[in-house]
């Protein structure tokens, strides 16, 4: 079923009630109803010259009819006009609600383009960016998506949150973090599921503490263990903060952020 426009579509109907209508033969200078098709929609006017029905009918080529599928507007306060037996002019036409001047236009801005006035179908797009977008960080004229942010050179590639539990490190939450390996007391090596480009990225590593009580005792340092920058992998240590004789110690939970071109 669709919906039809048809230019000098009109007929009459001596239809009472507020059923489907059924219709006469075209006026005279116009089309039948059956230009429409069977079983397609069409707007439609009613008259008698004093009441009025404007709505959306339906066509059945058997019988000749027009149901009356929706009423949009009417003198019976928008309702569907209880007619007499009376001969009315019935025929296709545009609703006001419905009325689109085409020679209105549509306009993009922004990141859209396209558009065009409403003589035909117009489409809008907006470019994606892709990788070199968010690497250059200097297009504006492109729409950044999911798949793509973490290329932009200020977004963290990695991260991850260990919680520590007896002494052995879990791997709680994370993004892009392959797997952790507790190597030994207050050292644990991460592997990146996507590698950096190379060793020349930014690392942000962070110890909660053993407990809140304050002394040097309780209090963790995590370094990066030298050498042990790899694209694809890193290690961290951890130790108390004595001011002599500092050991290795697991801290409460490890926190590990990256960032760098991948």
């Amino acid at each position: 079923m669709a919906l039809v426009h048809k230019n000098r579509v009109k007929a009459t109907t001596t239809t009472s009630g507020t059923g489907t209508y059924t219709l006469g033969g075209a006026a005279t200078g116009f089309q039948a109803f059956s230009a429409i098709g069977d079983g397609n929609t069409c707007y439609y006017c009613a008259t008698d010259g004093t009441d009025w029905e404007v709505g959306i009918g339906t066509y059945t080529a058997a019988g000749t009819t027009l149901a009356r599928t929706t009423i949009l507007a009417s003198s019976n306060a928008g309702s569907a006009v209880n007619w007499s037996g009376a001969s009315k002019d019935i025929f296709v036409t545009i609703p006001a609600e419905r009325f689109v001047e085409n020679t209105r236009n549509l306009t993009a801005a922004g990141l859209v383009t396209g558009g065009g006035d409403l003589s035909a179908d117009r489409t809008f797009t907006v470019t994606a960016a892709v990788q070199a977008d968010l690497e250059s960080a200097s297009s504006t004229t492109t729409a950044v998506t999911p798949a793509v942010v973490q290329y932009h050179p200020g977004v963290c590639k990695a991260w991850c949150y260990l919680k520590v539990t007896s002494n052995v490190p879990a791997l709680t939450s994370n993004y892009n973090i392959t797997s952790i390996t507790d190597t030994a007391t207050g050292e644990v090596l991460i592997t990146i599921a996507t590698d950096f480009s190379s060793a020349n990225y930014n690392i942000q590593c962070s110890p909660e503490v053993a407990n809140n009580t304050v002394s040097n005792s309780n209090t963790r340092i995590v370094n990066i263990k030298n050498a042990s920058i790899a694209a694809g992998t890193v290690s961290l240590l951890c130790q108390d903060a004595q001011s002599s004789g500092a050991t290795r110690q697991d801290p409460a939970s490890w926190h590990f952020g990256g960032w760098g071109d991948q």
